[in-house]
């Protein structure tokens, strides 16, 4: 009884310890959580994610694995004295001297050796498991970067790190088959928007032709006739002719327009459309920044993917091109409609002027006629008396 007694206490004060320790690293995670947090500071992953967002991921891979409190740690102080502020009594102070040695190794010197850097690694049963897997994480997240400096990173982890975490090797032969999807991705956008630029030039000059045929229709309509009877007719019918002239043309310059601002909203709907197959590029390609990676290569600005997009900017500019045009096909054809008119204006002023001409003549021989007539008719009577 003595003994079984002796054996529950002492279970029970395992126990205790146990859970005096577990609140004891929590406190001691969240009080590192919040200093690298606060290092780290603006400090942004090339999706605009938090850097501190890398270091507590590389932590949950530890956690995961069954790792200790110092290897979480050591995680979420990795970058610490090589990217921040930091110094080394701040680290110590807060977890201890085996951590900051295992973060000191972690550390790369200006100039440093590689085979140096990693062989001390080795030697570190704290750096190495967290360098696996901060080595780890920078592969599933190094998509969002130039091809490269995913070749350059995937040689180096072939070279040096492959056998630092089990899952290394697996990721590297995603990163190297994730590039040819972005690809394919690429090329089969890339399809979609020129044959959307072949149906707009479609469309474009099916209008002109109508235009074109329409004008030509409209300029046969303004003939000038010698015949007095046709400028009668012509008199007679110049409002209801200065109406339908005035409505044809409003109507054909009404559907230029219409053609235009649809041409408009074409544009603004492909541009919309590239503007998102670009942005699911780069969310594909995850955000935070891997190991070693310049934050000025972002992949907005690095050589290579603008070359990846090339053929986007220019189906946009191309497509911009052709409403441009079709802009300028609303506005001669508004200038060849008021040119119209004023033709049609003077024709029928000059019709006028003519009729009035003809109408004073004949007026006039009228007069002279009647006046001679009624000369002889006087002159008749005088010799009868």
């Amino acid at each position: 009884m003595v003994k079984t007694k002796e054996k529950e206490d002492s279970s029970m004060e395992e126990m205790r310890t146990k859970e005096k320790q577990i609140v004891y690293d929590q406190a001691l995670y969240e009080k590192a959580y919040e200093f690298a947090k606060e290092k780290h500071g603006t400090q942004k992953r090339i999706g605009g994610d938090p850097y501190i967002t890398h270091p507590v991921a590389v932590a949950d891979i530890l956690k995961k694995e069954g790792y200790d409190i110092e290897y979480q740690i050591v995680a979420l102080f990795h970058d610490l004295l090589e990217d921040t502020d930091a110094i080394e009594d701040e680290i110590r102070s807060i977890a201890g001297e085996e951590v900051l040695q295992a973060v000191k190794l972690l550390t790369k010197e200006k100039g440093y050796d590689m085979q140096t850097y990693v062989t001390r690694i080795r030697q570190n049963p704290i750096a190495y498991a967290v360098k696996g897997a901060d080595r780890l994480h920078n592969l599933r997240t190094a998509s969002c970067t130039s091809r490269y400096f995913r070749q350059k990173y995937i040689t180096e982890t072939e070279t040096w790190y492959l056998s630092f975490h089990p899952d290394i090797p697996a990721e590297v032969e995603k990163l190297k088959s994730r590039r040819n999807a972005t690809r394919q991705q690429l090329d089969s956008a890339r399809n979609r928007i020129q044959e959307q630029i072949r149906q707009v030039e479609t469309r474009l000059d099916i209008n002109r032709i109508q235009r074109a045929e329409a004008s030509n229709k409209k300029s046969g309509d303004f003939k000038v006739t010698e015949n007095r009877a046709d400028l009668l007719k012509l008199q007679a019918s110049l409002p209801q002719e200065l109406e339908r002239i005035t409505d044809q043309g409003e109507a054909a310059l009404r559907d230029q327009t219409e053609a235009y601002e649809k041409a408009k909203r074409e544009l603004g709907l492909f541009q919309n459309n590239v503007d998102r197959q670009i942005a699911s590029l780069r969310d594909s390609m995850n955000s935070p920044l891997a190991e070693d990676y310049d934050e000025t290569e972002i992949l907005s600005e690095d050589p290579e993917f603008r070359t990846m997009i090339a053929p986007y900017d220019q189906a946009v500019s191309h497509e911009e091109t052709i409403v441009m045009r079709t802009e300028a096909d609303v506005e001669e054809q508004a200038k060849a409609l008021h040119g119209l008119q004023r033709v049609r204006d003077a024709k029928i002023e000059e019709e006028r002027s003519r009729l009035r001409q003809e109408e004073e003549i004949f007026f006039t021989a009228a007069t002279v006629i009647g006046v001679i007539l009624l000369i002889s008719i006087l002159l008749s009577f005088a010799r009868r008396r």
